[in-house]
């Protein structure tokens, strides 16, 4: 049925074949401009302030200022730069200032130009591996409202470029011929790949692999040709490493290097699911999330099971369209490591936004082929309904509470105050305060502390500083001041701990 459809298209007359592109490149821009404003909708209050969205506008600004990719005045090698470096051309381009969290909340809308990118650049994959229009809208449609794609396309991470690079590599290579390729569109998909391995190696492992399997396949392009993207690709990453030894040393990128490889394959386990010292597992995170991620589960769920239907389908490939191959390969790679990932390696939740737009193409792709399409809409149609009710929910919502307690510590903590920190953000956003990481009663005590910050859920998970013995401490013996809660990072609570009859 579908070779029929493909033999149909290619005998099209010429005023249909050029009416296709100006009618994708319009699906394109407006697909763009919907996703953009879905993300750009109360962008800060939607999305708690995170550690890393910190750290990179630090690293971005001291780019932009001339400083190199330094973090604290030391080379920072633990991810490649491209990613850092849009940022700092941002910074630099727009004269965007003030503190570190002030920073980061102007760089959120960089991510989601991307992010809105990416969901143009799935409608575009979808018309190349076969979809019909409808089909296309829809599996943008899902990538563009998914809560989790958008949350990660929201703030001021890796994540967003790096997607947007991978899927456009994809495209590229999707667009590779058999009878041979213009030496050109060799070199800028190369670029493209090599712009991925220096973004965010984890995403760079996938699109390795899943170039090797559509090079093994050899059903896209010759396998020379394939050879060729790689090579650039690859040579594009080391030209990368080569200049991050020669300006920060050899020492610190064997040692970011190999921190993050003893991260990946499992054996070091600081972080993560499988982390003795974090008290989170998988099935507590999905349980909390399952009223907000449901449908993102269920996308990773049968579109993994879609790209094995399509592998075993790909036993024929005369009955599947060429350029699909690109995009199970995609799949299959990127499943593949989140089901590593989470068995032995040191796995976070955001790792599990790789393999979202590879499967919701999958599942489209799937469903396109299928002859009940009326099932197929109405499960489309429902997935689209809930994700539009969590959308209206999280941005109609302040959870930003980390701004929330910086706006009222201008005025509601006195100058001069000595301030515990038992987590990670404040300390680089606070000013005009005595700073220090106390955290038992006894340390308290000694250092003569005013105020504890400190969010008991990170607590209650193993993360930051403190246990449940001082959270009781600070319960029993404090003053809470300030307190803000999120449903989805819990509350920041100030606690005045000076003794009583000390209040200035």
């Amino acid at each position: 049925m579908q070779a029929t459809v493909l033999a149909a298209a290619e005998h099209r007359a010429p005023s249909e074949a050029g009416e296709r592109p100006r009618r994708d490149a319009l699906w394109c821009a407006g697909l763009f401009v919907v996703a953009l404003g879905l993300r750009l909708f109360h962008i800060v209050p939607a999305y708690n302030l995170f550690i890393d969205e910190v750290t990179y506008a630090e690293i971005a600004r001291n780019i932009a200022d001339g400083r190199g990719v330094t973090h604290h005045g030391q080379t920072f090698a633990l991810h490649p730069p491209f990613v850092l470096g849009t940022y700092g051309l941002v910074i630099r381009g727009f004269g965007l200032d003030g503190d570190l969290a002030t920073l980061a909340f102007a760089l959120r809308p960089v991510a989601a130009v991307f992010g809105a990118g990416t969901v143009a650049l799935t409608y575009l994959i979808g018309r190349r591996a076969g979809f019909g229009t409808a089909f296309g809208v829809a599996g943008a449609a899902l990538v563009a409202l998914d809560p989790f794609q958008i949350r990660y396309d929201s703030q001021v991470m890796l994540e967003a470029q790096t997607q947007f690079l991978v899927a456009l590599t994809i495209l590229l290579v999707m667009g590779l011929r058999p009878a041979g390729t213009p030496p050109w569109l060799l070199v800028v998909t190369g670029l493209s790949a090599g712009a991925v391995f220096c973004s965010k190696e984890t995403f760079g492992l996938v699109l390795g692999v899943a170039l090797i399997l559509i090079g093994l396949s050899g059903r896209l392009g010759r396998r020379k040709e394939l050879a060729a993207v790689v090579g650039i690709g690859l040579g594009v990453y080391l030209t990368n490493v080569g200049l991050t030894i020669g300006l920060g040393g050899l020492d610190a990128w064997l040692q970011a290097r190999g921190n993050g490889l003893t991260r990946l394959i499992g054996t070091n386990q600081e972080t993560g699911f499988n982390s003795d010292a974090v008290k989170v597992s998988l099935v507590s995170r999905l349980t909390a999330n399952f009223d907000r991620l449901a449908v993102t589960y269920a996308v990773l769920l049968l579109g993994g099971l879609c790209c094995l239907l399509l592998l075993y389908r790909l036993r024929r490939p005369q009955s599947l369209p060429r350029p699909l191959t690109a995009l199970v390969a995609w799949a299959l790679a990127a499943c593949g490591y989140l089901v590593y990932a989470t068995a032995f390696g040191s796995i976070e939740e955001q790792m599990y936004y790789i393999p979202l737009v590879p499967c919701v193409l999958c599942l489209v792709a799937v469903l396109a082929q299928a002859r009940g399409t009326r099932t197929a809409w109405a499960g489309i149609a429902l997935f689209v309904v809930l994700n539009s009710l969590v959308w209206a929910r999280v941005h109609t919502t302040d959870s930003n509470i980390y701004r929330q307690f910086f706006t009222w510590a201008r005025t509601g903590v006195p100058q001069g105050s000595r301030v515990a920190l038992t987590e990670d953000s404040a300390q680089f956003v606070l000013s005009g305060m005595d700073l220090g990481q106390w955290h038992t009663a006894q340390a308290l005590q000694s250092n003569h502390v005013d105020y504890v910050l400190i969010n008991p859920r990170l607590v209650e998970h193993g993360y930051g500083l403190g246990d449940p013995a001082f959270l009781e401490h600070l319960r029993s013996t404090g003053r809470p001041v300030f307190s803000a809660f999120s449903s989805t990072d819990g509350s920041l609570i100030l606690f005045d701990v000076r003794p009583r009859g000390e209040e200035r």
